[in-house]
């Protein structure tokens, strides 16, 4: 756990590119012959905006009823300042 929590609190200030991850999720999803990913959810964590997935691939997440709901971590806010 603490490998996963050092990786997702770096920065490769790089963007976040939303469509190759759930083309890549949907081929597991879809293409999956032992269906045992049938039924599994898709989770994008991200440190900055979302942008909106292609047209092409949000109407193949409508067509094999996936629908998304966007989740953006954030930090708590700094401690206020102390008295004078």
């Amino acid at each position: 756990m603490k490998e996963l929590l050092d990786f997702l609190s770096c920065s490769f200030e790089g963007g976040t590119d939303i469509n190759e991850p759930i083309k890549r999720s949907l081929d597991l999803l879809c293409n999956d012959a032992d269906k045992e990913w049938s039924r599994a959810d898709i989770l994008i964590v991200t440190d900055s905006e979302i942008p909106s997935a292609d047209a092409e691939l949000r109407e193949k997440l409508e067509y094999v009823g996936l629908s998304t709901l966007p989740l953006q971590p954030s930090s708590p806010p700094p401690p206020p300042p102390p008295p004078n």
